[in-house]
């Protein structure tokens, strides 16, 4: 049976994933928690890259990010950045030069 993590891979980011994607995600568990991980392919699916072939690079650069950062579990994923991820936050647009208003 596989782990969580794989399992959510298949599920959400790779159907037919090589065998060498599976154990580069998977090893990543060795050293931070399955939620973070997860959290990791949640953020790559909100950004609109899990349906490139770059997806398990995408990953894996986020994951040794936080890994340099230091987080490993996911409380200080959520206490770094307030339960947010950055591209979460709305973008305020000024359209002011041409139209006059704010949308």
């Amino acid at each position: 049976m596989y782990s969580k993590v794989v399992e959510f891979y298949i599920k959400n980011i790779n159907v037919t994933p090589s065998f060498t994607d599976l154990k580069i995600i998977d090893s990543y568990t060795d050293e931070m928690e399955e939620d973070l991980v997860i959290e990791a392919m949640q953020v790559t699916i909100k950004n609109n890259k899990s349906n490139t072939r770059y997806a398990t690079r995408y990953i894996k650069t986020i994951l040794d990010n936080w890994l340099n950062e230091n987080i490993t579990t996911i409380e200080q994923y959520k206490n770094k950045v307030g339960g947010k991820n950055a591209r979460d936050k709305p973008i305020e647009r000024s359209l002011k030069k041409r139209y006059g208003t704010k949308i």
